[in-house]
């Protein structure tokens, strides 16, 4: 397996760092400039958490967060707990959210410095795979106009990235904790699978640590779709393909640009004999779906055992960013611009100014001179009647 290693920046990288090390046992390290934050996590982790700032938080501003992190930076990346961890590690998974504060300003500097700062034992740049949450589009302005300044450096300023993008707006009909809990656990998972963890012993096609570092160093979007405990029976009315295209479609992952560009795939499989016979591992229909990559791998593995489980995952790196679902975010960023604009109109038209009220005052005198005269004109005319 490869040895990853996991920083959690801001609330969102804290939640999934603890959940890492819980249910994966991965080495993590946690930054924050909320000591509420910290509070929330594990006690095996408070030797590896790192407050920033002065432990009240950021309050979304990214700005904010980025100066904590430069005069906080050399005594980070020199401390002992930090170096240790991350020194070793064949890959640095760094996950915040993208519509925070502190996470979102932070993670793609940190990103930069990792690599630049820790080598490895061949001098080359240690390898990074940033991970970013989005917002889901319900969410107010400063969090779209976050996200989008992650996106920026990102893509405009961050030199051949490699990352990977989730979406809570997968699962906006639900609650938040909910959606918490599942993009969480997907993170965790994937990164399981990127480790090599489902990568059984097989006389068949095998991605070994060295095609998977092949894989993962791939500059670009990594999107991975995953199946585990497939029965016999849930393939009555669907193929295999079908399976792992649903899971692309449906998973927390941020949608594809779909426009056929892909470096490298990794497919995974534990299967049952009777399923492996009738899979071709060649992948047509998802190759259709995604595009015809440039390198493929492949790791076959057949259960020796009816009990154990059907699993596929199948990994796509290098793919492009996602354009769509940036113009999304920047449609919500005007639709609520939009609203904001006549909602100051709407205050302006209900407001009075001075010279408003003064000229309101003198036509309302003038009415009701206008008025009396009327009245008395009246009088007059009844009198006349003798009346």
């Amino acid at each position: 397996m490869l040895n990853v290693g996991l920083i959690g920046i801001g609330n969102c990288g804290n939640q999934v760092a603890a959940l890492a090390k819980k249910t994966a046992n991965i080495d993590v390290v946690c930054i924050n400039t909320s000591e509420n934050d910290l509070a929330t996590l594990p006690e095996e982790l408070k030797d590896v958490s790192f407050p920033l700032g002065d432990n009240e938080g950021s309050g979304k501003n990214r700005s904010e967060a980025k100066k904590f992190l430069k005069n906080s930076i050399t005594s980070l990346v020199s401390d002992e707990r930090f170096k240790n961890i991350i020194s070793s590690k064949d890959v640095i998974f760094i996950v915040s959210s993208t519509g925070g504060g502190t996470g979102s300003g932070m993670a793609p500097i940190m990103s930069s410095i990792i690599r630049q700062a820790f080598r490895n034992v061949d001098g080359s740049e240690k390898p990074v795979i940033l991970i970013g949450v989005l917002p889901r589009l319900s969410e107010g302005l400063s969090t779209q106009v976050n996200a989008m300044d992650y996106m920026h450096e990102l893509f405009d300023v961050l030199e051949n990235p490699t990352y990977m993008l989730y979406d809570n707006n997968n699962y906006n009909k639900e609650s938040s904790p909910v959606i918490l809990q599942k993009v969480n656990q997907e993170i965790v998972s994937d990164i399981q699978i990127l480790s090599c963890l489902y990568n059984l012993p097989t006389p068949f096609d095998s991605i070994d640590e060295k095609d998977m570092k092949t894989i993962l160093y791939t500059p670009g979007l990594i999107s991975i779709g995953s199946i585990f405990g497939i029965k016999e029976k849930d393939l009555d009315e669907k193929t295999l393909e079908d399976v792992i295209i649903d899971s692309l479609k449906t998973n927390a992952h941020a949608e594809l640009q779909r426009d056929g560009i892909v470096s490298r795939t990794g497919l995974i499989t534990n299967l049952s004999e009777k399923l492996n016979a009738t899979f071709d591992t060649h992948l047509n229909q998802v190759r259709n779906f995604i595009g015809e990559p440039v390198e493929e791998f492949l790791h076959i593995a057949v259960n020796s055992d009816r009990d154990m489980p059907n699993n596929i995952c199948f990994i796509a790196t290098g793919l492009s960013k996602p354009v769509d679902r940036m113009d999304k975010i920047k449609d919500r960023i005007d639709e609520i611009n939009q609203k904001q604009a006549e909602q100051e109109r709407a205050k302006r038209d209900a407001s009075i100014s001075v010279e408003e009220i003064e000229a309101l005052n003198a036509k309302r005198n003038y009415r009701s001179t206008e008025s009396a005269g009327a009245q008395a004109d009246l009088k007059s005319t009844f009198a006349k009647f003798g009346v």
